[in-house]
């Protein structure tokens, strides 16, 4: 079981970091989320953009025990990756 711990809003990151979300880059001087989570003794610190935790909080709302893996979705998005990229090597509107 994991726990969730630690929340941080960050105004301005000190260095580039990578959505744990989108897996897009978290340029210097832009905002950022963060948290820490806790499973079976080891813990990990995720960072996102404001609006991929936004996303990531949605989906989570509506399916508590998601797993997902960093560049999972596109930015801001609950859309999964693969799915954008299909529609787009289809033609296929959303």
């Amino acid at each position: 079981m994991s726990e969730t711990f630690h929340h941080n809003s960050v105004k301005r990151s000190r260095k580039e970091r990578h959505c744990d979300w989108c897996a897009e880059k978290i340029e210097v001087g832009q905002p950022y989320e963060s948290y820490r989570w806790r499973e079976s003794g080891d813990c990990y610190t995720v960072c996102m953009h404001p609006e991929c935790f936004a996303a990531m909080s949605r989906a989570s709302r509506l399916d508590p025990h998601m797993v997902w893996s960093p560049g999972d979705f596109v930015r801001g998005s609950t859309m999964e990756m693969w799915e954008f990229i299909h529609r787009h090597s289809f033609g296929e509107q959303p």
